[in-house]
């Protein structure tokens, strides 16, 4: 960590104090010391971590409008699919309705022994 309020004297004096809590031989006002170390210490990496947190705040926000506009396309894109179903179905409908017009008349021809014209 690079921070001017964190130096080498701190560092070491926060390595005693660990080392001196892991033996059990703190006294009560280096506990105090040591806490007080760690509360300065995380203030100082929730400093330096602002920025890239609010950055990634940033592209979350960036992230969630872009997902809300892809969905907002996928749902249109629903919509137009459909309608396209919807006109192939009734195009298929009147193909069969002009194919079964046209053998009737095919057939009036025939039963008139007529020539049928080509189709």
């Amino acid at each position: 960590m690079i921070d001017p309020a964190w130096d080498d004297a701190k560092q070491q004096q926060l390595n005693a104090l660990r080392l001196r809590e892991e033996a059990g031989l703190l006294t009560p006002a280096e506990q105090a010391e040591l806490d007080d170390l760690f509360t300065m210490l995380d203030d100082l990496e929730w400093q330096q971590l602002q920025p890239a947190l609010a950055r990634m705040e940033q592209e979350q926000v960036a992230t969630l409008a872009a997902i809300a506009r892809l969905e907002a396309t996928r749902d249109d894109l629903a919509e137009v699919v459909s309608r396209q179903r919807q006109l192939i179905i009734r195009a298929r409908a009147q193909l069969h309705e002009l194919l079964a017009e046209h053998r009737t008349l095919q057939a009036d021809y025939r039963r008139l022994n007529i020539e049928v014209p080509p189709a």
